[in-house]
């Protein structure tokens, strides 16, 4: 909010000495999205002398909150953006290479979860399945509470740097095997006397228990509410919609998100 300051001349006056100061402030540190509201005949001056600015002026104080609430609107701004971790990129495994981890075998569903802080990483962060439904229905709490896997990493959080991402297995669709074997081929069978598994959705996640219990997620439309988590972060909420269809390949989407 650039006030006005001393008159220079008859027209124009000097801007906030402090608005200019916090702007340089927020510019150094990497913030790439600003809103700035100037009050009317206030002299660009410094950095706002080189900067785009497409905000309505305001008049004096009677005026100003309607200008600001317009201005937020317009920009889609919430307050705390730059503290919050994202979804990125919501993906299955190629059809065409079937991926092993351990007992389970089948098509992996990655989500990317993006830090854009320039300044901080998200440490410790962690995902977790909390409930699912089919679609249209209630929610159900997921009773599986275990820390889903870091893709690509032996364990169940990342450090996320500043401006980067990292993934999670956040579901698989494929097959658990209770004693499994693998033969020359390189194939994972179930021990003779075993009936083969069925195809199922499960959670590639740190519980320490066999056999590893599936979800019940049949054919049809689901959606899953996933929570992640990182030191001095917001939770953030990642609704996925879900879709099985009988005998096809899975869909998944993100439906919406947000701080918790």
């Amino acid at each position: 909010m650039n006030f006005r300051r001393e008159r220079i001349g008859w027209a124009r006056f000097r801007g906030s000495l402090f608005s200019n100061q916090e702007l340089a402030i927020a510019y150094a540190f990497g913030f790439e999205k600003l809103l700035v509201i100037n009050q009317k005949d206030v002299l660009s001056e410094g950095m706002l002398r080189y900067m785009g600015n497409n905000t309505e002026t305001f008049r004096d104080a009677r005026d100003c909150r309607a200008v600001v609430e317009r201005g937020i609107d317009r920009a889609r701004w919430v307050p705390d953006y730059t503290r919050r971790l994202r979804p990125g990129q919501l993906r299955f495994s190629d059809p065409d290479s079937v991926i092993r981890f351990g007992n389970l075998v089948g098509r992996f569903l990655y989500l990317d979860i993006h830090n854009d802080r320039p300044d901080i990483a998200a440490l410790e962060t962690t995902a977790r399945l909390v409930a699912f439904s089919r679609a249209g229905e209630a929610f159900q709490q997921c009773e599986i509470r275990s820390p889903l896997k870091a893709t690509a990493r032996s364990g169940f959080s990342h450090t996320i740097f500043p401006k980067s991402h990292e993934a999670f297995d956040v579901l698989c669709i494929g097959k658990y095997y209770v004693r499994p074997i693998t033969h020359l081929s390189g194939e994972l069978n179930e021990q003779p006397g075993l009936p083969e598994p069925e195809i199922a959705a499960y959670l590639n996640s740190a519980l320490d228990y066999a056999p590893l219990p599936k979800l019940p997620i049949s054919p049809g439309e689901w959606t899953l509410r996933y929570e992640i988590f990182a030191i001095d972060f917001p939770i953030l909420n990642v609704v996925v919609g879900l879709g099985v269809p009988d005998g096809q390949p899975p869909t998944a989407r993100v439906v919406e998100w947000g701080a918790v």
